[in-house]
């Protein structure tokens, strides 16, 4: 049976998707920062893909921050001016959520 009242009371997010993202984007050089507000996720796995769909990189990392910002870096130096999308998956135990989000490289 389903417990409806804790499903609507729990309200526990790992991240707060629409305070996440990246910035500057478009990135013209060196870092682009990648910025989680995170609730309660401890590890974050960030895989970047460009416009093709072929893959890129790969950032992990464990994240030391609850209810709060927590950001990491990806150098765009060796990658080709164009669209890259990164699927963002925070993990916290056996639960996990995703988000995709678009950034642009300026050379």
């Amino acid at each position: 049976e389903i417990d409806y009242v804790k499903i609507l009371t729990s309200g526990n997010k790992l991240i707060d998707k629409k305070r996440t993202y990246v910035y500057p984007n478009p990135v013209r050089e060196g870092n682009a920062k990648i910025r989680v507000f995170n609730y309660s996720a401890e590890k974050i796995n960030l895989k970047i893909y460009d416009a093709a769909g072929y893959f890129v990189d790969e950032i992990k990392g464990k994240i030391d921050v609850k209810n709060g910002v927590w950001e990491t870096e990806w150098d765009v130096s060796n990658v080709e001016s164009g669209v890259y999308l990164i699927k963002l998956i925070a993990t916290n135990q056996n639960r996990e959520e995703s988000v995709i989000l678009k950034v642009g490289v300026i050379h």
